[in-house]
């Protein structure tokens, strides 16, 4: 150390309360990271529930998508049926009608 930082305090008290506002800041700075890891180990315990919830809801969603196609595949059979038997009773009663 110089002999010209025993005279000057000041200069040396405002170097220290800059290391002491920059300490500070880094605290604070620490502190928001670990809420932020202590947030990111409470996801990471949750991650499990919400995928089985997740994969529930797509059961779910999938399995009342295949109620609605079966009830689709139904009515459409049954249309099906309906337009083959009257186009076989035309065909029959075409081909009977000259007898």
């Amino acid at each position: 150390m110089s002999i010209k930082g025993f005279f000057n305090q000041k200069e040396n008290n405002d170097d220290i309360q800059k290391l002491k506002i920059k300490i500070n800041v880094i605290e604070q700075q620490v502190e928001k990271v670990k809420t932020i890891e202590t947030q990111l180990k409470r996801m990471v315990k949750l991650e499990p529930t919400l995928l089985k919830l997740a994969e529930g809801n797509k059961r779910e969603s999938s399995t009342s998508r295949t109620k609605e196609q079966n009830q689709l595949n139904k009515q459409t059979l049954k249309q099906l049926e309906i337009d083959i038997y009257s186009k076989v009773a035309k065909f029959i009663s075409n081909k009977l009608s000259p007898l």
